[in-house]
Order: C-alpha cells, then structure tokens, then sequence
C-alpha cells in the first residue's frame, strides 16, 4: 500500500460537537441560498453540513 493510500485510508475521528437548532435552521437557509458546502463548513467548523441537506 502507498503511504498516501495508508493516510486517506483512515478516517478522522468525530469531533462531538453539536450544533443548536438555530445555527441548523442558519445552514438550512444558506444551503437553500445556493452557498457551497465548502464555504459553509469553514464558516462553522467542523460540523457535519452534509446531514442538513
């Protein structure tokens, strides 16, 4: 195996964090606006964007 296939092999661990509904209902609203998931995910860190879909 290639050591950059042994490193994406992996998966981080979770990160436990929680958003509040509010903050979900602000994605929601950002997603619907047509802002991509890249941005989004950087504005609120590490939270799963994808789930809100």
């Amino acid at each position: 195996m290639k050591t950059q296939e042994k490193y994406m092999a992996s998966r981080a661990r979770p990160s436990d964090l929680a958003i509040i509904e509010r903050d979900a209902a602000l994605i929601r609203g950002m997603i619907e606006w047509g802002d991509r998931h890249h941005d989004i995910a950087a504005f609120f860190g590490p939270i799963r964007v994808g789930s809100l879909k």
